[in-house]
């Protein structure tokens, strides 16, 4: 199966009961730029609905994209200047 298609159908299970949060690890992981770029509107779109959504990722161009960025490393919380995270 396409990567695509997991990505697609694992969100809208996800978002099958009406959830309050979403949870998203690497949702735009081994995606082509544009598969990727129609995920992130789709939860921008959501938010702006009221769902609160959180997002693993590497990707810094996804995380730059959202509204808060929390760094974590080694399981803790970690001020933006000690991440490994380069912007």
């Amino acid at each position: 199966m396409l990567n695509w298609v997991i990505k697609w159908t694992g969100i809208a299970r996800a978002l099958i009961n009406d959830p309050k949060i979403l949870v998203a690890d690497e949702p735009t992981g081994k995606l082509e730029t544009k598969v990727g770029e129609h995920i992130l509107e789709l939860f921008k779109s959501l938010s702006e609905r009221g769902l609160a959504i959180v997002i693993a990722t590497h990707d810094l161009e996804l995380a730059q994209a959202t509204q808060r960025i929390i760094h974590l490393q080694d399981g803790k919380v970690v001020p933006k200047e000690k991440s490994d995270l380069y912007y």
